[in-house]
C-alpha cells in the first residue's frame, strides 16, 4: 500500500494568493506538507500531474483543469487529515475549484 492523494484542480488567484494542501496526523492541531511532493510520477506536459502542494496566484488564470498528486506514503498506517487551504492577501478573483478527489493505490 503506497497511498497518494489524487484529485483534479482549477484555479484564477490574484498575486497575492496562495492555494495550499496539507496534512495533519494530530486531529488539526498542526498542519504540514512534508513529503507530498515525493516520488512524483512521470510529468505530462499540458496534463500533469502537479505535485507541487502550493499553487501561488499570479496575474492569470488556470483556464483548464489539471491532475495534482501527492504522496502519502510517509503518512503510512496514520490517522491522517487532510485540507485545502485558500490564503488571500485581499480578495481572489474567482477562487479555486477542486474536483475528483481521492487517495489512492497506484
Amino acid at each position: 500500500w503506497t497511498p497518494r492523494l489524487e484529485f483534479w484542480s482549477l484555479w484564477d488567484l490574484r498575486s497575492s494568493t496562495t492555494a495550499a494542501v496539507e496534512v495533519s496526523v494530530d486531529g488539526g492541531f498542526s498542519w504540514t506538507q512534508n513529503n507530498l511532493i515525493n516520488n512524483c510520477p512521470p510529468f505530462v506536459s499540458g496534463v500533469g500531474p502537479y505535485c507541487d502542494p502550493n499553487i501561488f496566484g499570479s496575474a492569470t488564470s488556470v483556464a483548464e483543469w489539471f491532475s495534482r498528486v501527492h504522496d502519502l506514503r510517509a503518512y503510512n498506517n496514520q490517522r491522517l487529515g487532510i485540507r485545502f487551504r485558500l490564503s488571500t492577501g485581499g480578495s481572489t478573483n474567482d477562487g479555486w475549484w477542486i474536483t475528483d478527489i481521492y487517495v489512492a493505490d497506484p
